[in-house]
């Protein structure tokens, strides 16, 4: 769920019917989030890319059926 979506709004759809998945939220939405401040969206490829990455990285997890209702950032 991408970032342009408050904290408030995520969790009333996390706390919906898609329990049985994880979710991606972007790192900046992260609560504590500490990294360089926000000049924008960023690109299309940008989001895409780190999303490619974010799933790589979980992919063992997700074939093993983990992470139901988890928030996993990228």
């Amino acid at each position: 769920m991408g970032g342009g979506f408050g904290a408030a709004d995520f969790e009333e759809c996390h706390q919906g019917r898609a329990a049985s998945v994880p979710w991606f939220r972007p790192e900046t939405t992260k609560p504590g989030y500490d990294g360089p401040p926000l000049t924008g969206p960023p690109s299309a490829e940008a989001v895409a890319g780190r999303m490619r990455r974010a799933l790589d990285e979980h992919v063992e997890d997700m074939r093993a059926g983990k992470g139901e209702g988890e928030v996993w950032y990228f």
